[in-house]
């Protein structure tokens, strides 16, 4: 079994619109997909504590210290991320005329974050021996991510030009991260303000 996942993860970074069609081609049902996203959550939060024992946070901001030192806090970013992110990619991807469904990109958001934990644990065992090496795994992951990401929504909702997703990938990017920045504001403003009452 985790020979065949490797077999396929390896597939998917040489060939990424292949990988993500056989992935689409399990068709798995809703409860299983939760299911699978609920491990993935998991394993995010379990790798994250690996990840500050072996480089504590020191210096670090208070936030991302309490994200790096607890798994729950950050499962539950890892969940509420991921869950943007297949939000984000059925409902803009259909509103520029993609023909994907709701199951079909939780599959492959799913898929896509399993390849990223993969090089994650490879990232753990590299960086007690060599943390410039583990800091470039990191940096490849990032770009390793956006490679896959914009090929995964060509392939999910039919999008001929990968340029132009990538495109809208960015210009999406931007507008849904302006969006959270002033709804945050608009929170934080409301908070304060009911401090100021008390």
């Amino acid at each position: 079994m985790l020979s065949q996942i490797l077999k396929l993860m390896k597939l998917t970074i040489v060939n990424p619109k292949e990988g993500a069609a056989t992935v689409l081609s399990f068709s798995f049902g809703r409860e299983v997909l939760w299911m699978i996203l609920g491990l993935i959550v998991v394993l995010s939060g379990i790798l994250s504590r690996l990840a500050s024992l072996l480089a504590p946070p020191t210096g670090a901001p208070e936030l991302t210290a309490q994200f790096l030192t607890s798994p729950l806090l950050s499962a539950l970013i890892v969940f509420g991320v991921l869950m943007l992110m297949v939000i984000c990619t059925h409902f803009i991807g259909r509103g520029f005329g993609g023909t994907g469904e709701f199951n079909e990109s939780l599959s492959l958001v799913i898929w896509l974050q399993a390849i990223m934990l993969m090089l994650q644990v490879v990232q753990l065992f590299v960086l007690p021996i060599s943390p410039f090496l583990a800091g470039l795994i990191g940096f490849g992951s990032v770009i390793l991510f956006l490679w896959l990401y914009v090929h995964f929504v060509a392939v999910l909702h039919g999008f001929s030009s990968v340029p132009l997703v990538f495109a809208g990938l960015m210009v999406s990017i931007f507008a849904v991260g302006f969006g959270l920045s002033i709804i945050a504001g608009l929170i934080a403003a409301l908070f304060g303000m009911e401090i100021g009452r008390v």
